[in-house]
């Protein structure tokens, strides 16, 4: 039997410091979640869709519900709180979920799978006020039952494609047409595929976790075309959930693997990247998970990526970077009897903080977890001015403070809450594209600073 739920649960995070990569990091901000009183379910959700999907510039909510053959659609009204759109679209067995403007409208679409091996895969187009329509396009995949859903630019071409990890199949990749169509690529990937930039080159590369076997360092040519350029051996390889962020704090994507389906609970790795895409083990491993999942966030705003574990009967593990590769660990929660496969992270109250959305795959409820860490900033109240200008003026000096720091001195420019231009951490590449859109393109107005 469930433990009773408790509606109102706070957490200080810093109990003991995990050292990991030589740290040499001060006492990072402390991280303080609540637990929202609201709960959905008890569902079997296997993954949550997050995304704006009325417009109106929060983060919505869509739950592909397993056992209960529907998916259910929630808008937020800005402060975190969830209300029924009164959409309840019948799907046999939903699983996955991915979430992107699929047909070029100028809203949020979504994907999603089904692991019965009589229904295949489906999209669902908006109609711009989050209602959305089953789409007629089929994706032959009616008997291989999907599974875990990732949307990713794999092709370079500016459109969102499609993978989907089936259960005892390779993974395939859909790529998108450029008008919202989708085809099974000639890629088709190993099991267990993830996606980030691994050697800097702009393209998004994989990892393949291969069980038994080890992980396969997968190279783009920037056109979706994938070979090999490393391999890290771990004949104990159970795959499971995979998170990236740079971990240790040295400019280039790392990983943190968790088990797979297990009978025992087996040890968190994190895979240390050498800058080109290539891999070794670190010497810190975190807990122990059984059916782990993982999320890597920015969770007390401090520009440095933490980590959320989550394990089928153990409390969340809290890992708060220290800046200098090192980690403060904690756990948190209600109940141990929760099997998590998709915790998620974005700001659903608009505080500029990261919350959570953990989701119960084993009969439970899906919860929020808001952040409420208080937030110790130099930010002058406009992200994008990078040089601290007093008139708090986004404008070309602060592009070229940008370069400076990312391709010339390598100093910090004094506060990296306002240089954190897209809002994930670290401050990379990225940011500088989101900078320039804002000077020469968009002029679509920066967020200010928390």
């Amino acid at each position: 039997m469930r433990r009773k739920i408790i509606v109102f649960c706070m957490l200080f995070v810093p109990l003991f410091l995990v050292n990991g990569f030589g740290s040499d990091g001060g006492t990072p901000p402390s991280v303080l979640f609540e637990v929202s009183p609201q709960t959905f379910g008890p569902w079997l959700v296997f993954e949550v869709g997050l995304a704006d999907i009325d417009g109106d510039q929060d983060q919505d909510v869509v739950f592909p519900i397993y056992d209960q053959h529907v998916i259910i659609v929630y808008f937020n009204d800005g402060s975190g709180h969830l209300t029924g759109s009164g959409q309840s679209l019948p799907y046999t067995e939903g699983h996955g979920i991915g979430m992107a403007d699929f047909d070029f409208d100028g809203d949020i679409d979504f994907f999603v799978t089904s692991t019965s091996t009589s229904h295949g895969s489906a999209i669902y187009l908006n109609d711009g006020s989050g209602h959305f329509t089953k789409s007629g396009q089929q994706f032959g995949d009616i008997s291989k039952g999907g599974g875990h859903v990732q949307v990713h630019d794999i092709d370079s071409d500016q459109d969102p494609d499609i993978i989907v990890e089936y259960f005892s199949l390779p993974d395939v990749i859909y790529k998108n047409d450029g008008n919202g169509n989708f085809q099974e690529s000639s890629v088709i990937a190993a099991y267990c595929t993830d996606f980030a930039d691994l050697d800097a080159d702009g393209d998004l590369d994989c990892i393949e976790c291969v069980s038994s076997v080890g992980y396969r360092t997968m190279e783009n040519d920037g056109s979706g075309n994938f070979t090999q350029s490393s391999f890290l051996e771990d004949p104990s390889l159970l795959a499971g959930d995979v998170g990236f962020g740079d971990l240790d704090n040295d400019g280039d994507i790392d990983a943190v693997v968790t088990t797979g389906f297990t009978l025992e609970a087996a040890p968190t790795r994190i895979l240390l990247n050498d800058g080109t895409g290539s891999f070794s083990f670190s010497d810190l491993v975190l807990a122990n998970t059984y059916f782990g999942a993982v999320c890597v966030r920015d969770f007390n705003a401090d520009a440095f990526p933490d980590i959320v574990l989550t394990s089928n009967g153990m409390l969340h593990q809290l890992y708060v970077n220290d800046g200098g590769g090192g980690y403060v660990a904690s756990e948190f929660g209600i109940s141990t009897e929760i099997l998590s496969t998709d915790p998620s992270g974005c700001d659903l109250n608009g505080d500029h903080l990261v919350d959570l959305v953990v989701n119960d795959f084993d009969g439970g409820a899906t919860r929020i977890w808001f952040n409420r860490t208080q937030i110790v900033s130099c930010c002058t109240g406009q992200v994008g001015n990078v040089d601290g200008d007093p008139e708090n003026v986004v404008d070309i000096g602060d592009l070229t403070r940008l370069i400076d720091y990312l391709f010339i001195s390598f100093e910090e420019p004094g506060c990296m809450a306002e240089a954190n231009v897209d809002g994930i951490s670290p401050v990379d590449i990225g940011d500088l594209t989101a900078l320039i859109d804002f000077l020469f393109i968009s002029y679509d107005p920066l967020a200010e600073c928390p």
